[in-house]
């Protein structure tokens, strides 16, 4: 055993003696083999596998791991002892700092084009075609153009652009223009009865329509705040910027009125009896295909006291 100990010192000062200072500063190389040599000479003399037979090992194993800790230990006292370890290791951290100086300001500028900037032309008031030229001779993209119309404008000129003149862009950045449409384009005036005032507003907006008028509906209803009428009509076509009027619900009214039979009407008559009386209604069963089918049943019986805008359920078909 004291064989083996001796076979591990004795290899790690032969390492650090043969590397002389002239062998270390003449050849970095050598001096970078050098820590990593005596490392793996430090970590396989843990377990005393250094020097020593396999046969001798496996007999002696139980007071080589004992000793093993004492070994390390001498081994690691040396080799932080020797000063060419020290500098072998300094110059690993300096050559890792001058690639990481070259990577971060040399490379990565010349591969990203760090430095490299393009003042955005201002291409409004010009012709589409004038406006990709232009920004094509500097070097940059046009982005799918959006449409607006603008009555005192041109057709075909750009109102607006993204981003804005005078920016400071990487070559081949896109830029998004805004294009005058010329003519009105028409609009389908969505549905927003049933919604909040909020999100029909959101609605119109986004649709390229705008709010006329808010008033509170004469007709109660349970839903506050959410439109229950508008004008002009879901489906109609507007051009777009025309206004359209909401009306919306300011909840249930205070007074209780009676339920009218409805049955045997058809739907636009039960509909205009039930305003009438300030009741509300719903069909929950009717086909598309019927203009103005006939009332079945309806969800309360005649005569039932309720209060003013309470939503009635119709039927147009038997269960």
């Amino acid at each position: 055993m004291a064989g083996y100990e001796e076979s591990g010192t004795t290899k790690l000062r032969a390492v650090c003696k043969v590397s002389s200072p002239a062998i270390f500063f003449g050849s970095a190389p050598a001096a970078l083999r050098l820590v990593l040599k005596a490392a793996l000479i430090l970590a396989s003399s843990g377990f005393g596998s250094i020097g020593m037979k396999r046969s001798s090992f496996l007999h002696n194993w139980p007071g080589a791991l004992k000793t093993a800790p004492k070994r390390s230990f001498r081994y690691l006292k040396a080799l932080l002892g020797n000063r060419y370890f020290w500098a072998g290791l300094g110059l690993l951290v300096v050559v890792l700092f001058v690639f990481y100086l070259m990577f971060n300001h040399l490379i990565m500028p010349a591969y990203t084009r760090y430095n490299a900037t393009v003042e955005v032309p201002d291409v409004r008031n010009r012709t589409m075609e004038e406006a990709r030229q232009i920004l094509t001779e500097r070097g940059l993209g046009v982005g799918q153009p959006l449409q607006r119309f603008d009555r005192e404008r041109q057709p075909n000129v750009v109102l607006d652009q993204s981003p804005p003149p005078n920016a400071s862009v990487k070559p081949g950045r896109l830029i998004y223009v805004t294009v005058n449409v010329g003519t009105i384009p028409p609009v389908t005036v969505p549905r927003v009865e049933g919604l909040s005032l909020r999100e029909a507003r959101n609605r119109l907006l986004a649709d390229g329509l705008t709010i006329e008028a808010e008033r509170p509906d004469s007709v109660p209803s349970p839903y506050n705040n959410t439109v229950t009428r508008q004008e002009p009509r879901a489906g109609a076509t507007v051009n777009q910027g025309d206004g359209v009027r909401l009306w919306y619900s300011t909840g249930l009214g205070q007074r209780t009125v009676l339920v009218p039979d409805v049955t045997g009407l058809t739907l636009s008559e039960a509909q205009q009896l039930l305003l009438r009386r300030n009741l509300r209604s719903v069909v929950l069963d009717r086909d598309e295909n019927e203009d103005d089918p006939t009332i079945v049943r309806q969800s309360r019986e005649p005569g039932t006291r309720v209060r003013e805008g309470f939503e009635l359920r119709l039927f147009t078909k038997e269960e």
